[in-house]
Formats: C-alpha cells, structure tokens, sequence
C-alpha cells in the first residue's frame, strides 16, 4: 500500500462527522475517503469571583494631577471560584469586550503571572504603572484573571480607575 497524506477538513469546535480525504504520494490520483466519528461535550468553565480591596494602595499627585509616586499594593481575595494566572493590562476592557480583545490585552499586558507564585495574591503598586501619568481624566488599568481547564479559558475583569 502507497505512503498516504491525510487532510483533515474539519471545522473548529465541531469534531463529529469530520471528513479525511487520502491521497496517495506515489503519483497515483485515486483518493481514499472515510468518514471518522467523535464527540463534542459541552460544558462551562467558571469565570472566577476575586475581588479586590485598594485600602492598602497610596498614590501622591502633584497640583498638576500628575502621578509623583505610589505605594502599597491592591490585594486580591479569592473568591469561591479561583483562577491560574493573572495579568495587569494598561487599558480597559468591559463586559462588551470580545474573547479576542481579551485574549490580545493578556497577551499584550507587561505585567503577567502565575497566581500561585503571589502567595499573599498583592499586586504591587508599581505594576499599575502609574507613576508619570496625568490623571486629569480617569486612567484605567484592567486586572485580568484566566481560569483554565482541559485548555479552556474564562476570563475575570477587574476594571480599575484612577483620577
């Protein structure tokens, strides 16, 4: 029997029914065609409930509304549903953002982590990167956090302002 290259024409999210065609690499033009089962599951992956608490959190202003220095840390509390990892994105984000907004601001955020390695889950001042800024209007930073599983991810946003 010849060597064979399957393509695979499925479409994402769906895995029943999908078609594989095999053509054969030694020149010859019949193709083998077959049809494969499979199964789709449905289910949901909880968003998960942090809050967080800035009464730790100090920053100093100048007359001019510029952000001279700041201290602390914003604290966040689990809540009954946690998440894996987190990220500090220099915008804003809202509930209308799409998955692919939110997925690009994580991508895109300087500061990012692993839950699990902020064993007191502080977020230090200095990672809002506010120091400089101009808070004239409402400056908004985005905190979001990302709960995977079986690599399926929801997504937290915690919108912050400063002014």
């Amino acid at each position: 029997m010849p060597a064979v290259f399957a393509v695979c024409l499925a479409t994402l999210w769906t895995g029943c029914g999908q078609n594989v065609v095999q053509f054969p690499l030694d020149g010859g033009t019949s193709a083998t065609i077959a049809t494969e089962a499979g199964t789709v599951v449905v289910g949901t992956v909880a968003a998960s409930n942090y809050e967080i608490d800035f009464e730790p959190f100090s920053l100093v202003k100048d007359t001019e509304n510029v952000i001279q220095s700041g201290s602390g840390y914003a604290q966040l509390v689990a809540g009954s549903a946690t998440g894996q990892d987190y990220a500090i994105y220099l915008g804003t984000l809202s509930v209308a953002s799409t998955l692919a907004e939110v997925e690009a601001a994580y991508g895109a955020a300087k500061r990012a982590g692993s839950l699990s390695e902020l064993t007191t889950l502080q977020l230090p001042a200095a990672w809002f990167e506010l120091v400089g800024v101009l808070v004239d209007t409402t400056v908004e930073r985005t905190v979001i956090i990302r709960n995977t599983e079986q690599s399926v991810s929801s997504y937290q946003l915690l919108v912050v302002s400063f002014y």
